[in-house]
């Protein structure tokens, strides 16, 4: 289930920023992270980070991998031993992400600009089993932090789906505000069921510097935005059901950039400590 849904994470993500998409460029690149939280037994490695100079390579995730192939600097590939992530460019900026199983289409995302950032992405999910619906969900939560797509969200596009061809398809959008070089909101809309539902995040930040910031992978770091050039030190969540979530973040610096990272959800009395090294 990982694989599949680093589905978003690679794409919609992180051209949010840049002058030019698909270019990251760290001052300081990350090495190995290690993570330790409420269920686990001390620290662990969690990633290993591969470069080739300037570029990131490889990133090794346990036995999983993912390998990073470029078009001069601009990220065009990422493949694993299952799924292809294919990245389009109109310039300097991304327009399309698709994900494909073999030769099968599974995703495609439609970015839209406001200036050098991007304002909204129109996604379109081909689905013919629940395990899509729960891919997207795991996928667009490692890409922007925080439940954007909720237990119950997903209950629901899964039961759109079953049982349909794979001609059957779910589209959402997400529309992005910004605060400067930081996103301040995310608000993910969608039909499901013939039902209106939509989910909002709101993020404030440090002015310390992200170490993922422009980077085109982001998967499993679920407290960084890679799109925000400063760390998260508050998150909150929203539908419109009521339900509300918040989630608080402390951090660890060795100059500008963190070497770990604490946060705390109070909905489910939960902590995760997440540690950097770099090279």
């Amino acid at each position: 289930m990982k694989k599949v849904l680093f589905i978003l994470a690679a794409g919609m993500l992180l051209f949010a920023a840049c002058d030019k998409d698909g270019v990251y460029k760290p001052k300081q690149k990350i090495s190995r992270i290690f993570t330790e939280n409420s269920y686990t037994n001390g620290k662990k490695l969690s990633q290993t980070w591969t470069w080739d100079k300037n570029q990131l390579t490889r990133i090794t995730d346990g036995n999983d991998f993912y390998d990073f192939q470029y078009d001069g600097k601009k990220l065009k590939t990422v493949r694993d031993d299952e799924y292809r992530y294919e990245f389009i460019y109109d310039g300097n900026k991304i327009s399309k992400m698709e994900i494909y199983d073999g030769n099968i289409l599974e995703l495609v995302s439609v970015f839209t600009h406001d200036g050098s950032k991007i304002s909204k992405i129109t996604s379109e999910v081909m689905l013919n089993t629940s395990i899509n619906a729960f891919a997207l969900q795991k996928g667009l939560n490692h890409i922007f932090g925080n439940t954007i797509i909720s237990d119950n969200m997903a209950s629901r596009m899964a039961e759109q789906a079953d049982g349909k061809s794979r001609k059957s398809t779910v589209t959402y959008t997400t529309k992005i505000e910004w605060n400067k070089d930081n996103v301040s909101q995310l608000v993910l809309e969608q039909v499901v069921l013939g039902i209106y539902y939509k989910e909002t995040s709101t993020y404030e930040y440090d002015n310390k510097l992200n170490p993922f910031y422009n980077s085109l992978y982001h998967w499993g770091e679920d407290n960084f935005f890679p799109q925000s050039k400063n760390n998260i030190v508050k998150a909150t969540w929203t539908n419109t059901r009521g339900d509300y979530r918040e989630t608080t973040y402390s951090y660890v610096y060795n100059g500008k950039f963190p070497i770990e990272q604490k946060y705390y959800d109070n909905s489910i009395n939960f902590y995760n400590i997440t540690y950097y090294e770099y090279e």
